[in-house]
């Protein structure tokens, strides 16, 4: 555990610069949380190991994910829920929950069977925005982002709240999907909207019904997620993704168990990662992965295209030196990776990255 004034970093390192995080997490230790959420030990033990970030506003923890964490078998248990996950260490019991989010969505591709649950899915357009979950404070609703209380994105969403908010029932966890200009998304936004996609009971975890989220969305004065008639077939589904293409991102499934699946076109992904990228290490990747990179490009957002385009034609450049000397794109890859970490490789790696 680390010691007063340290924080506890999700690669499991110590860091002195957020005072009183440890004391914050040492206090949730003793918070028991409800099944089927993970235990507070098992929380912690998933943030030491780099499965999942943690972020502390006042008494409040925020668990998310990591890329790394989403892969790892030995936290499944955790990653399933902390994706967005906000507990108040001065809370007892389920009122400890101050912020229960949708659990781990299934990813479904084109030729996959559905998951084998009875009855028919509801099915939902999935929008072009950033997620964002409405957690409880001091008895009001506050927005925070999946992994942060104050990213952009919740910022953004707690303007909006401000502007309209209606009383919210206590036991209920909204979540939204907020659309802005000022965000990075493959199909630009014409204005801010905050729309509800879901609501969870933080208490019990209950999943509404579409039909229940239409009227909390209703009693809120928040439009709610388009509501799509399930066609009887999942090969219609898909042929609508690729008719409409990458620009529109495609369904979510959503079954009365509360399971989620997601279908999206396969330039999605990609296009995404473009969109997003903060640095050269997911374009690289997307260059890596996809030799057809250069097809997405007019599909994406002018101001992500003048942030992408360098790199990738850095990428090239440099692939066809390595090339020449008997180098893969891989290599390319390293090399470029390797120079925004400001590590200067030697040997026959070109140095002018």
């Amino acid at each position: 555990m680390a010691g007063r004034g340290q924080a506890l970093r999700g690669d499991g390192i110590l860091d002195a610069r957020m005072p009183n995080l440890s004391d914050v997490l040492a206090a949730l230790l003793e918070t028991e949380l409800p099944p089927p959420l993970p235990s507070s030990r098992d929380l912690l033990g998933a943030c030491a190991a780099g499965a999942v970030t943690v972020e502390r506003s006042s008494s409040r923890l925020i668990f998310s994910y990591t890329p790394a964490g989403a892969r790892a078998s030995r936290w499944r248990h955790v990653t399933r829920y902390a994706r967005g996950l906000i507990i108040d260490t001065n809370s007892l019991g389920g009122a400890a929950v101050a912020g229960r989010p949708l659990q781990a969505f299934i990813d479904v591709e084109e030729g996959e069977p559905l998951p084998d649950i009875e009855g028919e899915p509801e099915v939902t357009k999935k929008l072009d925005g950033s997620l964002v979950i409405g957690y409880w404070a001091n008895g009001a609703v506050r927005f925070s982002g999946r992994t942060s209380f104050t990213s952009l994105p919740a910022r953004i969403a707690n303007e909006i709240w401000g502007e309209r908010h209606r009383p919210v029932p206590e036991n209920l966890t909204v979540i939204c999907e907020v659309e802005a200009p000022e965000l990075r998304t493959i199909i630009p936004s014409n204005g801010r909207c905050l729309t509800v996609i879901a609501g969870i009971d933080r208490f019990t975890g209950k999943d509404l019904s579409y039909a229940d989220t239409e009227q909390l969305a209703s009693q809120l004065g928040l439009p709610v997620v388009p509501l799509v008639p399930w066609p009887g077939a999942l090969d219609s589904l898909w042929t609508r993704i690729k008719n409409e293409g990458p620009v529109s991102e495609g369904f979510v499934l959503r079954w009365a168990d509360g399971t989620r699946a997601r279908l999206v076109h396969p330039d999605y992904g990609p296009l995404y990662d473009l969109v997003v990228a903060q640095d050269e290490r997911l374009i690289s990747m997307v260059w890596l992965e996809r030799r057809d990179v250069r097809r997405l490009i007019d599909r994406l957002p002018t101001d992500a295209v003048a942030r992408v385009l360098p790199t990738l034609d850095r990428l090239d450049r440099l692939s066809k030196q390595l090339e020449q000397r008997g180098h893969t794109r891989e290599d390319a890859v390293l090399v470029t990776q390797a120079a925004q970490r400001r590590i200067r490789r030697t040997g026959s790696f070109p140095k002018d990255v």
